[in-house]
């Protein structure tokens, strides 16, 4: 039986949050995006058999945080490493959006100047356009973008792949139509991402002609998005009986363009 996303939305609020607080996996800095400060949220709608991180159980370790200390622990990180790039990954971060995250990504934007980068499945944003008139009133006023990654090129893919219940697939798809319709720049200010190690060609291909229908920008700027076999990874995917088509094996170079 197929999880419900909402559902899950719902545990992660009560297993990971108190009032406007959220519970943190880790703060780092890394490569991706040419260097970027990063915070782990603890808690995610989605169950992903390939998922890196051990964050996205709301029963993972962390740290209740509120929105000013998370912004505060992310410019210090940005300042010490002398970059100029915030995100929130790990789980999802658009959980708690009104009551938590909003308030992070304004700190970041208005008041540390940083750009703020939303790495997202986009299923909330999907189910709650609001989301998206947020991050366009904050994109007019500093600098963001928002990566949207779509589990899978078709919806069978998804529920195999996340095991939450395939009608959610649609809510990725629609997350790109409401952000550009709100305003966000297509293929700047919002792109999509794709997990491309479980379907076979004619799938992606089927699925950007579909992305491009919401605008051709996101189908030119598609960042493709690969399993990475770390030892808990590989455990996942066995214990979920599935193996990818395309991975790569931890220490592998990886191609300049996932960098």
């Amino acid at each position: 039986m197929p999880l419900d996303a909402l559902k899950l939305m719902e545990v992660a609020e009560r297993l990971a949050f108190r009032g406007d607080r959220r519970r943190y996996y880790r703060f780092r800095t890394d490569r991706w995006y040419g260097g970027v400060a990063s915070a782990d949220v603890v808690g995610c709608n989605l169950r992903c058999v390939f998922c890196w991180s051990r964050s996205r159980d709301p029963n993972a370790p962390g740290k209740l945080l509120s929105p000013e200390a998370v912004a505060a622990k992310l410019y210090e990180l940005a300042e010490r490493r002398r970059i100029r790039q915030a995100r929130l990954t790990g789980g999802e971060p658009t959980i708690g959006w009104h009551r938590h995250t909003r308030r992070v990504a304004e700190l970041i934007v208005r008041d540390y100047g940083l750009h703020f980068i939303l790495e997202t499945n986009g299923i909330l944003i999907g189910l709650d356009r609001r989301i998206a008139r947020d991050l366009a009133d904050l994109a007019s006023e500093g600098s963001l973008e928002v990566r949207v990654s779509i589990k899978g090129a078709k919806p069978e893919t998804f529920e195999r792949i996340t095991l939450v219940d395939r009608r959610y697939w649609e809510a990725q798809l629609e997350a790109l139509r409401v952000l550009v319709e709100e305003g966000l720049k297509p293929g700047d200010e919002v792109y999509p991402a794709i997990v491309m190690s479980f379907d076979d060609e004619e799938d992606i291909r089927m699925l950007i002609k579909r992305i491009a229908e919401i605008h051709p920008a996101l189908a030119e700027n598609i960042d493709p998005e690969y399993v990475i076999l770390y030892p808990h990874v590989k455990q996942r995917l066995a214990k979920a009986g599935i193996w990818p088509r395309r991975f790569f094996r931890p220490g592998e170079p990886l191609p300049e363009w996932m960098i």
